[in-house]
């Protein structure tokens, strides 16, 4: 299977950019000390699965 290149880069930055922004939710919420960290973990995870999708996808290409 071929993947288009600008489609495995597009998830590869969609990818790192979860990562980020879980890693910025999970600051927030350990200077603030409320609400869980259930959002920040689920953003992390969605972040991995693209991140590692990106990467298989331009190694498909």
């Amino acid at each position: 299977m071929k993947v288009n290149i600008w489609v495995a880069v597009i998830v590869l930055i969609v990818g790192l950019w979860d990562l980020y922004y879980a890693y910025n939710r999970y600051q927030e919420k350990k200077v603030t000390k409320r609400g869980s960290k259930a959002d920040a973990i689920s953003f992390a995870i969605l972040g991995t699965i693209f991140t590692i999708g990106g990467i298989i996808m331009l190694f498909m290409r």
